[in-house]
């Protein structure tokens, strides 16, 4: 898989709480930070609504 180097940038970086953006969501395990586009807007208007 190509983009295998993007997964495991995720999974080291999961302690700061970064998420792995993809419109291909079937290419990867299930997981809660694993998102699409659209999601991650979703996300980033429930963090910044508060500001």
């Amino acid at each position: 898989m190509d983009d295998l180097i993007f997964y495991e940038v995720t999974m080291q970086k999961r302690n700061d709480g970064a998420y792995l953006v993809t419109g291909n969501q079937k290419h990867y395990p299930i997981r809660d930070f694993i998102v699409t586009p659209s999601e991650m807007v979703e996300i980033l208007d429930k963090e910044y609504r508060d500001f």
